[in-house]
C-alpha cells in the first residue's frame, strides 16, 4: 500500500535529492547533485563529480545543506548505490533522519527532483548552447533563475517562501 509522503511543516524539514550525471567536464566536474525543498520547492544545485565516495557525498551534503538550512527530518531518494550503502545509512540513523527509498516500481516516489533534474537540463541546454564545457561557470546563476521564478504548486518563488522576500 502506498503512503504519500507527509507535508513538512517548516522549510527543509524534508528534502529530496538525485543526481545528473555524464555531463560533460566542466571545470573539474561532470556531475550536479540537486537538493530540493519540499515545502518551499527551494533548491540546490552543487557540482560535483561521479567518482565520489558516500562520505564524499555526505561531505557536500553537510556543507551545501546541513551548515545552511540545518538537518532535515527526512529524506527521499532513488535507490542510487550512494544512498543504499550501510556508510550513509548509518549516518541517517545516527542523525535520526529518516531515509525514504523510491522503489524501482513507483519511480513517482522522488518525481519532485526528477522534474527539477529535467528542468535545469532544459534551462543549461538553452542557456550554455554551444558551449558545453561552461556549465559548471553558469550553475549558481541557474540556480538563481530557478529559485526566483513562481513555482506552479505554490503561487510563488521558492526564495519567497524560504527567505520571506525576493532577493
Amino acid at each position: 500500500m502506498l503512503i504519500p509522503n507527509p507535508i513538512p511543516s517548516q522549510p527543509y524539514q524534508s528534502i529530496s535529492m538525485d543526481f545528473i550525471v555524464n555531463l560533460p567536464w566542466s571545470k573539474g566536474f561532470n556531475a550536479i547533485y540537486v537538493v530540493v525543498d519540499h515545502l518551499s520547492k527551494h533548491a540546490s544545485f552543487i557540482p560535483t563529480t561521479t567518482g565520489l565516495d558516500s562520505r564524499g557525498f555526505t561531505l557536500l551534503f553537510v556543507k551545501h545543506i546541513v551548515c545552511r538550512f540545518g538537518l532535515p527530518e527526512s529524506i527521499v531518494t532513488d535507490r542510487d548505490p550512494r544512498w543504499t550503502t550501510d556508510f550513509w545509512l548509518s549516518i541517517a540513523k545516527s542523525l535520526q533522519t529518516k531515509m525514504s527509498l523510491s522503489s524501482s516500481h513507483h519511480p513517482q516516489h522522488d518525481g519532485q527532483t526528477e522534474v527539477v533534474n529535467k528542468l535545469l537540463m532544459t534551462m543549461m541546454c538553452a542557456f550554455i548552447a554551444g558551449k558545453k564545457d561552461q556549465w559548471a561557470l553558469w550553475l549558481h546563476l541557474l540556480e538563481f533563475a530557478y529559485n526566483s521564478a513562481v513555482h506552479s504548486s505554490t503561487g510563488t518563488t521558492p526564495f519567497h517562501l524560504l527567505l520571506g522576500f525576493h532577493p
